[in-house]
């Protein structure tokens, strides 16, 4: 069963004034353009928002939300670091702008306006045919959900296991750091692709069983017991080895908002306090994590920073950030080719194991985007 809240008069004024605030944005980039990104920034999330004048109501977990959260923080608080120079403009060239002035970024920074007015306008507007929620109304079956917990646990346990045994285990020291890469694409041999794709397939059965077994257990009492938290414990730190052991941050957040969903939909009398805590614990997560990666986990929890924390949340190449994407936009057709939907079909070999298939190719646009355009040997940058 879907719950909404309503869409009060706060909300609405709020929305005014950060639609003036980017009108204003977008006065001073025609002035300065220097402030190009500040004012894209802006717009793009004052386009996201734009239909909060319009509704009534809204779901707070909805796919809109995680559009408007991955736009303010890939897109708007991106580009007004880069507006303003922070940390450094030196940072700031060398991670994303790559020596490119702001005349470089225009045209691109349209197309990226265009697609988000496209994007809330095909979300929000009604469909005449559109299929109804028949909503959640049988109860869980406590055998089942004993079954179906225990198997994915069994699996990923086993697959945990497995993918660490492969990767060298933590021989080097570093308890949370990219187990993978892809040293170059030009490799001679096979080994250095090997990603071990169904290991890491099969590991995320945990997180399913952990927000099965969250709903589970919220649904059938009231208040949880000591012994259901303490299940609920291993459960989480079973879903959680793998993605902590190979620094896939991503993942934990997700399995932090999976279980914010679940909190939400049983819990609502409680929604704020459980939002409250969810989030902070999978952002303190997610900053360790981000220290821990790539650096000795002593010397990286002694120099850790603010900087740091916002580097790894927004200054990155990993979101929708205008700054990456007029990148792609303008080395097109040279040197990154059109692909011709070929980004696409190749995902139907994606299921097959690369010990079967040695030949396969790269499923993942990321690295050869990294290597042509902005230099890198040792990651992605997707787009």
């Amino acid at each position: 069963m879907y719950v909404q809240i309503r869409i009060g008069a706060f909300v609405r004024i709020a929305v005014v004034l950060f639609q003036m605030l980017a009108c204003a944005m977008v006065v001073w980039a025609c002035i300065d353009l220097s402030m190009l990104f500040a004012a894209a920034g802006m717009a793009a999330m004052s386009i996201a928002v734009f239909p909060f004048l319009l509704i009534r109501r809204y779901d707070l977990f909805c796919p809109w939300s995680f559009v408007m959260l991955a736009i303010f923080t890939g897109c708007t608080l991106q580009c007004l670091c880069i507006s303003w120079n922070w940390p450094s403009a030196e940072y700031i060239d060398a991670t994303l702008l790559l020596g490119k002035t702001p005349e470089f970024f225009f045209y691109p920074s349209l197309i990226y306006l265009l697609s988000v007015v496209l994007l809330t306008a095909g979300f929000f507007l009604p469909i005449r045919f559109r299929i109804p929620n028949p909503g959640f109304h049988r109860e869980f079956d406590s055998r089942r959900v004993a079954v179906v917990v225990a198997i994915c646990l069994l699996l990923a346990m086993a697959a945990t296991v497995a993918y660490i045994r492969f990767t060298g285990g933590l021989s080097s020291g570093r308890i949370s750091d990219k187990r993978t890469l892809i040293s170059t694409l030009d490799v001679g041999s096979d080994e250095e692709l090997q990603q071990y794709g169904p290991l890491r397939q099969v590991t995320k059965l945990a997180p399913i069983s952990f927000l099965v077994l969250y709903s589970f257990l919220l649904s059938r009492y009231r208040r949880l017991y000591p012994m259901h938290w303490l299940i609920l414990a291993g459960v989480f730190l079973v879903a959680f080895a793998m993605p902590f052991y190979s620094s896939s941050r991503a993942d934990v957040v997700w399995l932090f908002i999976g279980a914010t969903g679940v909190a939400y939909y049983h819990r609502q009398q409680h929604l704020f306090r459980n939002f409250a805590i969810h989030s902070a614990a999978g952002i303190g997560i997610f900053v360790l994590m981000s220290f821990l990666r790539n650096a000795d986990s002593t010397d990286a929890m002694e120099n850790a920073s603010l900087t740091d924390a916002v580097k790894s949340l927004v200054l990155n190449r990993n979101g929708p950030g205008l700054a990456k994407t007029a990148q792609i936009i303008n080395h097109i057709p040279d040197p990154l080719p059109y692909q011709f939907g070929k980004t696409i079909v190749i995902w139907a070999i994606a299921p097959i194991p690369r010990a079967i298939f040695p030949g396969k190719p790269l499923i993942h646009t990321g690295p050869i985007i990294g290597t042509e355009i902005f230099g890198t040997m040792t990651s992605g940058v997707p787009p």
